[in-house]
């Protein structure tokens, strides 16, 4: 009996593990040539960006992982303008936590947590504030609405 290859069967997955999606713009450098590209999905082992600028095959670039760094990686396939990486070193978990997060001040969405918000149709949820924090929030605007109404009331002259 004669076995015929698939393509799945010539090149082997080699990914370990899932790589979350990113979505975001970053810069990549070449020989510190920066290259605006976008990141699609990132994982400890490597990335995957889009970019119209022709990259060859095996070259080392390094990546801006907002909040997370630089880091460098090698190019291992391409399909039309999308480029697969593996990261040389691989990420440690901070990094990834810290990859494309904003500044500590503010929220931090982890890679997990944007991960998990991508809903079935491919759209991204947006996170609501509890019940009885957005009653607290409007209470509050209403009653300076009210101060600020009193305040306007009491400057008038009454005859």
């Amino acid at each position: 009996m004669q076995h015929s290859a698939s393509a799945q069967d010539a090149v082997p997955c080699r990914r370990e593990d899932d790589r979350a999606p990113i979505l975001q713009p970053s810069t990549l450098r070449i020989s510190d040539a920066p290259h605006d590209v976008r990141v699609e999905d990132l994982s400890p082992n490597g990335f995957a960006f889009s970019s119209t600028v022709p990259i060859p095959i095996d070259t080392i670039v390094h990546v801006g992982l907002a909040g997370a760094g630089r880091a460098s990686a090698r190019i291992v396939r391409r399909a039309d303008t999308v480029y697969g990486c593996i990261f040389e070193p691989g990420l440690t978990s901070a990094q990834i936590e810290d990859a494309f997060t904003r500044s500590p001040s503010d929220t931090v969405t982890t890679l997990a947590a944007r991960a998990s918000a991508i809903a079935d149709d491919g759209e991204i949820s947006q996170p609501q504030l509890p019940f009885v924090t957005r009653i607290a929030l409007l209470a509050l605007a209403s009653l300076m609405g009210w101060l600020v109404f009193a305040t306007a009331l009491r400057s008038l002259p009454f005859s």
